[in-house]
């Protein structure tokens, strides 16, 4: 019989991050080779997110012109409870210098057709007469950012014919 090591997925209290650790060896359970292991950890430390803490790294430093989107946490305006949400910080502002009518630079604009040079955090909405529609964000503190990392397409849906995958769900 080959010799292998239990392991067992936790989370931090403090930090929220998730780790593997051994289980010890009285605990019931399955056991997991070193190479499903490996793989295992190969695949968390892909999903990890590292938190950037507001008040100690401060806001994304983008360049001048450039927009992001983030992974945000925010303690809630009404139940002030800490969420999760995405937002977009935005390092677009107005040029010095720029003549009221030359709007050439701007990407963005208002409903009214005003130009308009975001910087902060935004929030994108859906709407029906705008491709993009950001509101500055009123959700409540945002107290640390992440990179946006998002999860593949699943493996299931990768290997179906078109019509099969949309039908499935």
């Amino acid at each position: 019989m080959v010799n292998v090591t239990r392991y067992d997925l936790n989370e931090d209290l403090v930090t929220g991050e998730l780790f593997i650790s051994p289980v010890p060896e009285k605990m019931e359970g399955g056991y997991v080779s070193y190479e499903d292991y490996a793989a295992l950890q190969q695949k968390l430390d892909a999903l990890a997110v590292s938190w950037n803490i507001v008040c100690k790294s401060g806001e994304p430093n983008l360049p001048v012109g450039e927009s992001k989107s983030y992974w945000v946490c925010y303690r809630s305006n009404g139940d002030q409870k800490l969420r999760v949400s995405q937002a977009v910080w935005f390092n677009q502002s107005k040029p010095e210098g720029l003549d009221e009518d030359d709007d050439a630079d701007c990407e963005l604009y208002t409903p009214d057709g005003e130009p308009y040079w975001p910087v902060g955090w935004h929030e994108a909405y859906c709407h029906e007469d705008f491709s993009t529609y950001y509101l500055s964000w009123d959700c409540g503190h945002i107290l640390a950012y992440a990179e946006l990392k998002l999860p593949e397409t699943p493996a299931q849906l990768r290997s179906l014919p078109h019509d099969t995958a949309d039908k499935a769900g």
